[in-house]
């Protein structure tokens, strides 16, 4: 394989490593924004919130 078809080649793989990483920031943001905040402080407060995703 040439270079520079082995450059056009990473320079496509890259852009779709971006765009799936772009969409999978874009997923866990909402999914955190959807959490709600437990009413204690411990551990045992936060589980009821563990099943929610």
């Amino acid at each position: 394989m040439c270079a520079v078809a082995k450059t056009a080649y990473s320079i496509k793989t890259g852009r779709l490593e971006a765009f799936s990483d772009g969409v999978l920031a874009i997923i866990i943001t909402i999914m955190v924004l959807e959490m709600s905040a437990p009413e204690g402080y411990t551990f045992k407060a936060l589980k009821p919130c563990y099943r929610l995703f």
